[in-house]
């Protein structure tokens, strides 16, 4: 199973800091993201950045990323661990390999214990972690046993869910979304990386995950004419039942 962490590309690192500027008096929040090239295609921290400032945030995102990279990856790198260290993030952001949720082996041996490790640095900081559910790919993983979209996505759901519920972490359920927004386009044509309209629904419910508010009353279309559709599915799925997903629900007059 190693040998899948090779898949989704070569190995470069990518560090960027995304500063927005935006309207004074924004409520300021600093999120790290820690993953691969499902959050480096399209630039999902500064989509994610985009939205915060529609929602009158002052966002600050930086990311550690690359490609086909497991969260065990950044543990053993300590890329991850140098960014948290001081870094005074409000959220860490966790995304692990596409396939490693899904393998009940490597997400015991590998997903489980980075998440632990990673997560307690960002405790010892000050920092809260947020789990990136990630999407299934379009026609499973046959490689593993998966022969559609359907049980890969389950069994993702279900390792970020265990994880999520042992640790107590938040869950940004972009998966979930994605499940009911195949109408979309959300797939490049490998049918395993987003689309810059798949972006937009994972930034969406990142929104929804770290906020607590529905980002469908955003004004923010990015120009896709079916934005104002993603965004309300985004908050739905994760405002529906927000303590399945650890999300706090903030007060109404901020």
């Amino acid at each position: 199973m190693r040998f899948l962490g090779l898949l989704l590309g070569a190995v470069i690192l990518v560090v960027l800091v995304v500063v927005r500027p935006f309207a004074d008096g924004g409520e300021p929040v600093s999120v790290l993201f820690v993953g691969n090239s499902y959050t480096t295609t399209n630039d999902l921290p500064g989509v994610f950045a985009d939205l915060a400032s529609a929602g009158g945030y002052d966002a600050e995102v930086d990311v550690v990323a690359w490609g086909g990279a497991w969260l065990r990856d950044h543990v053993d790198k300590g890329s991850a661990r140098v960014a948290l260290t001081g870094g005074n993030w409000d959220y860490v952001v966790l995304q692990e390999q596409s396939i490693v949720p899904a393998s009940p082996t490597e997400r015991v041996n590998a997903m489980f214990p980075a998440i632990r490790q990673l997560g307690g640095v960002a405790d010892d900081w000050g920092t809260e972690p947020v789990l990136f559910l990630t999407w299934a790919r379009r026609d499973g993983f046959p490689d593993v046993g998966y022969n559609s979209y359907e049980p890969m996505q389950q069994a993702i759901t279900q390792a970020y869910e265990q994880i999520a519920d042992e640790v107590g972490a938040r869950v940004a359920p972009v998966g979930e979304a994605w499940a009911i927004s195949q109408s979309f386009g959300l797939y490049q044509t490998d049918g395993s990386h987003p689309s810059p309209t798949g972006t937009y629904l994972a930034a969406s419910v990142l929104y929804a995950t770290i906020f607590g508010e529905n980002p469908g009353e955003l004004s923010h279309d990015a120009g896709f004419e079916e934005a104002q559709q993603i965004r309300a599915i985004a908050g739905r799925v994760v405002l529906a039942d927000p303590d399945r997903w650890h999300v706090p629900i903030p007060p109404t007059d901020r």
